[in-house]
């Protein structure tokens, strides 16, 4: 074969060649492989109730950032971002079980009947679960009123207190 045969077929097999058309408006790595969802791969447990899914999505979540915070507990600065994250994931975890309608409600309870209290820690050292309430008849008193205070009789008491802060310090000498 020549060159110029040669060429000829390269210009012939080229041709033939679809052409590139380019990305869809969807751009796409070029190792971008679609993956094919396995045939015993994750299902839904609950069927139609894919809400119990969110919620358990929630949970873990929240699950997830009251471990982080209970282990770096006292640590300074670190500890601020994630009791925001913790209480920012009870939030969700609230919100989302406020917001069920009642058809879900039941739903739910009937997978969940009763969440239990978290009593781990009363439970270790031996206090008890429910917190003695006494209720004392009359007004409370006040735990920072003292007694000479009690003792006092201000009814003769003239003196005003007027003057700024400036007038203060000069009168103290600071």
């Amino acid at each position: 074969m020549t060159i110029k045969a040669i060429t000829d077929y390269k210009r012939q097999v080229n041709q033939e060649r679809k052409p590139y058309k380019g990305h869809s408006k969807k751009k796409k790595s070029r190792y971008y492989q679609r993956r094919k969802p396995a045939e015993g791969g994750k299902k839904n447990i609950y069927g139609k109730e894919k809400f119990i899914n969110s919620y358990f999505s929630f949970y873990e979540q929240y699950l997830a950032a009251r471990r982080k915070f209970f282990e770096a507990f006292g640590r300074g600065k670190a500890t601020k971002k994630l009791k925001d994250n913790y209480y920012r994931g009870l939030d969700k975890l609230r919100k989302f079980e406020e917001a069920l309608t009642p058809e879900q409600v039941e739903i739910f309870r009937k997978y969940f009947p009763k969440l239990n209290y978290e009593t781990t820690y009363s439970e270790n050292r031996g206090i008890d679960d429910v917190g003695k309430l006494e209720v004392l008849e009359g007004a409370a008193e006040d735990p920072h009123f003292l007694a000479s205070q009690m003792q006092s009789d201000y009814a003769d008491d003239t003196e005003e207190s007027v003057g700024t802060i400036d007038d203060y310090k000069t009168y103290k000498g600071l």
